[in-house]
């Protein structure tokens, strides 16, 4: 009754007395530890979901996971050589698996195991948000490890989903990386008690944003939002619903003020949910387009307004950097002073990449940093932007020949001003024509 209640009091937004509720059991001696472990699992979500205390609920689920006898790390200093060698591993076994093969596996049935499974996976998501991503990579590979060796859980598809970040960010290879995603998805054909939103949506926003166009995931994502929604999973049904209402559309050029549309009801939905980041970062984005309807030279490129401000106490969470990041990114290359455009990305380098991994949003990220750093450059012919800005172009061209299909126009404009960095003037008319004609006629406006 307790743990009902204190769930109760998080979907009404009343994280202070969710919390009261968990601690009212979990302080009473009589009570034992295999009757506390539910309330345990919502106190976790009280701290990570409604308060929004990202790193508290980490070091909670690790607790945890140690008292039930999972130890991922004896010590910290050793998390990313652990992770390294583990993820290596994981990468080479899976690939020598069939995707049918997972079709005759047992499942895990012991309840304790099926605990463990569920705070690994938290640990992932959570470790993500909190830009630890060597433990997130740890966890992951835990997973895929008791996949192999126990039979399918309830996260096998997703960690399979989520190992072609891990695929994409040491090897650089999104074919191996849209293997794993297929096997995911293969995966969740076969039951719908898989976790298929999280599976639809960090498939379709990591690994197969690199082979299909965003046209094609955009209907997937919005998928991802009602598969989680059904299972009681509001993180990612809010994540999907983020990336198919604000994400997505941004990045094809979709008007600011059709999207704008979407938000108070995306808004909406994240506070009657108390997802605290999500309503964060939702104001972050409407902060920034906002900003950009009405941005000239004369203004300042700074995410500040009566919806966002970065100055303002508790605004600025370390979860929500990479959007900040981003998005201050944004109004610097649209203010115009590509100069200072230019030096902010020198300063910062590839600190939203960072960020998010192999996310489909570095794409554009990566365009607009070397769109300034070239304009800098041809401005002030100064050396240091010119190399920066052939080193992106250089990362977007090998990506858009590698067969990713939403970098066509990037790397016609890129290299054509590489060509007026060459001083082929010939050339960058063609390209430059080439990528115009290249972006209308995919209707991406705002690029």
């Amino acid at each position: 009754l307790y743990t009902v209640s204190a769930e109760t009091e998080i979907v009404l937004g009343n994280a202070e007395v969710a919390e009261q509720r968990c601690e009212e059991v979990l302080n009473r001696e009589e009570v034992s530890d295999t009757e506390k472990l539910p309330l345990k699992l919502t106190k976790e979500r009280v701290l990570s979901a409604a308060k929004m205390e990202i790193g508290a609920s980490l070091d909670y689920c690790l607790e945890l996971l140690k008292e039930l006898g999972c130890v991922l790390f004896r010590r910290k200093i050793m998390i990313p050589v652990l992770a390294l060698r583990r993820s290596l591993a994981a990468i080479k076994k899976v690939k020598k698996i069939p995707k049918e093969s997972y079709d005759t596996m047992g499942t895990i049935e012991d309840r304790k195991q099926k605990t463990i499974v569920h705070l690994l996976s938290r640990i992932v998501y959570l470790a993500l948000t909190n830009q630890d991503f060597m433990l997130s990579q740890l966890a992951t590979c835990k997973l895929i490890e008791m996949t192999l060796q126990h039979g399918i859980h309830e996260a096998s598809a997703a960690c399979l989903s989520s190992l072609g970040l891990l695929v994409v960010s040491i090897n650089h290879n999104s074919e191996t990386a849209c293997l794993f995603a297929e096997t995911a998805l293969h995966l969740i054909e076969r039951s719908k008690n898989l976790r298929n939103g999280e599976t639809l949506m960090t498939a379709y926003s990591i690994s197969l944003a690199w082979k299909k166009t965003l046209e094609e995931c955009l209907p997937k994502l919005l998928l991802s939002y009602t598969e989680a929604l059904r299972i009681g999973d509001t993180e990612y049904a809010l994540w999907g619903l983020v990336s198919h209402d604000i994400l997505v559309p941004y990045q094809l050029g979709r008007p600011l003020a059709d999207i704008l549309e979407d938000i108070p009801s995306l808004m909406l939905q994240c506070e009657e949910s108390s997802q605290a980041l999500h309503v964060l970062s939702v104001r972050v984005y409407k902060q920034l387009f906002l900003t950009l309807k009405t941005i000239s030279s004369n203004d300042p490129p700074e995410l500040e307004g009566e919806v966002f401000s970065k100055a303002k106490d508790g605004e600025v969470d370390k979860a929500n950097v990479p959007n900040i990041i981003y998005c201050e990114g944004e109004l610097h290359f649209f203010n115009g002073d590509y100069e200072s455009a230019a030096k902010r990305a020198l300063k910062l380098g590839g600190g939203f990449e960072r960020g998010v991994g192999a996310h489909f949003m570095i794409f554009i990220e990566i365009y607009h940093r070397a769109a300034a750093l070239y304009a800098a450059g041809i401005q002030t012919k100064q050396r240091k932007y010119k190399g920066a800005a052939k080193k992106l172009r250089n990362k977007i061209d090998k990506w858009e020949k590698g067969g990713n299909p939403n970098l066509k126009y990037y790397a016609l404009h890129l290299n054509a001003e590489q060509a007026v960095v060459d001083k082929k003037f010939d050339d960058a008319d063609r390209l430059y024509k080439d990528a115009i004609e290249s972006v209308t006629a995919l209707k991406h406006l705002h690029h």
